[in-house]
């Protein structure tokens, strides 16, 4: 098996030190575990755990869920 760069990514440390018998971390600015933000407005579906666990986030019901990057008065 060939591994290139692009084939490999590193996980950011989980917050606060926590590492042993984590088995859920979803993260507010990587949610689809990737690195890369969705489109502003974007459904989506699936939450990625970095836990390293596979407890992904799967939303459910007839309402998808809506990325907002900054929603109308968050955080002020």
């Amino acid at each position: 098996m060939g591994l290139s760069p692009s084939d490999v990514r590193a996980l950011p440390p989980p917050p606060g030190g926590v590492s042993d018998g984590l088995v859920l971390w979803l993260d507010s600015s990587n949610p689809s575990g990737t690195g890369s933000l969705p489109a502003d407005g974007s459904s989506i579906s699936t939450w990625a755990d970095l836990s390293g666990s596979g407890n992904d986030a799967q939303f459910v019901g007839s309402t998808a869920a809506t990325w907002q990057t900054a929603p109308a008065g968050f955080n002020g």
